[in-house]
């Protein structure tokens, strides 16, 4: 994880962008919380500490579950947020972002390439177990199996200033999040949490990673249009709140950005969903997410024979299917 240096990252992150971040939406009138207040910072000893959220009510959400329409719309206006400052603290600090742009998932490093490409080939041999008439699907896996990170580094490729790029959180899923909610259950307020892997690319990186890890199945089958498009009015909304100067793009613009870009919701749907929603703890850490050994590739298949995870990948596939994402890209 050297390569990543996620520690420094985060210091600086917590230290020279939040602040100004919660500075600007207090600007503008928004008094929500959207990260936790950062008592120290103390890179002596690579440590950050922060407030007690749980002594404010706030609390998880089942990452199995998954979240309903009103906690998912919730954490949209907290991504929204988080991207519309970005573009605004570009315009007055250009090179703000240049020490955040390595992500999970760059060209800069190979040092987790193992983890994507285990966790797809993993996949490809659980569904040789499946019924015949998912051999169509499988045989197309295989084809694109040579080929799966590349297409999907091609999400964080840039193609000079047409492209739309803002501050990622990195790794927007459940775990990643606490919620206040009130005496019905309904959401408050949303605080994002660990920024280590945050980094400067396109927002449909966070958008497709937290919509297929993270939302009920109902919710990621059929609402991915609306929900976008609820993304899209909060956080155009908040650039024009905040001047920026830039073009804001259209809502055709933008959900043709996301189409363009849609290979990472075939990456988030087989490498982090079926770790997010996984319930055998054995050989679940660190070593056994990103190693290349036996330990590694028995965890990634334990992973991938959960019957929940099935039924959300089987509905998925002919989706992707459909749209050409398990063809040749390019």
């Amino acid at each position: 994880m050297n390569d990543y240096n996620v520690h420094e990252k985060e210091m600086n992150v917590y230290e020279l962008v939040i602040p100004k971040i919660d500075k600007m939406m207090l600007s503008i009138g928004d008094c929500s919380k959207l990260f936790p207040k950062t008592l120290a910072v103390d890179r002596e000893h690579d440590a950050i500490i922060f407030e007690d959220l749980n002594h404010g009510g706030f609390v998880m959400a089942d990452r199995v579950r998954g979240l309903g329409l009103e906690h998912t719309k919730k954490v949209l206006v907290g991504l929204a947020k988080l991207h519309a400052c970005s573009l605004k603290l570009i315009e007055m600090e250009p090179e703000i972002f240049d020490r955040f742009n390595i992500g999970i998932l760059t060209r800069h490093t190979t040092a987790l390439y193992s983890m994507f490409q285990s966790s797809f080939d993993a996949l490809i041999e659980e569904m040789k177990t499946w019924d015949s008439k998912w051999q169509y699907y499988c045989d197309k896996l295989e084809k694109m199996q040579p080929l799966f990170i590349e297409n999907s580094l091609t999400v964080t490729d840039h193609e000079g200033e047409v492209d739309l790029r803002v501050l990622n959180h990195g790794d927007p899923w459940t775990n990643n999040m606490m919620f206040l909610n009130d005496s019905d259950g309904k959401p408050v307020d949303v605080v994002l949490l660990d920024l280590q892997f945050c980094n400067y690319t396109t927002p449909a990186a966070d958008l497709f990673y937290f919509f297929y890890t993270s939302t009920e199945d109902e919710i990621r089958q059929n609402c991915f249009e609306e929900l976008m498009q609820y993304y899209y009015n909060h956080f155009s909304d908040y650039l024009t709140r905040l001047g920026c100067f830039k073009k804001i793009p259209t809502l055709h613009q933008f959900q043709q950005h996301l189409l363009k870009k849609m290979f990472f919701a075939v990456n988030s749907s087989i490498v982090p969903l079926p770790i997010a929603i996984n319930e055998v703890t054995c050989d679940a850490d660190f070593e056994g997410l990103t190693g290349n050994d036996d330990r590694t590739r028995q965890f990634k298949r334990t992973v991938m024979a959960n019957k929940k995870y099935h039924k959300i990948i089987q509905a998925l596939l002919p989706v992707f299917d459909r749209k050409g994402l398990l063809d040749t890209l390019k």
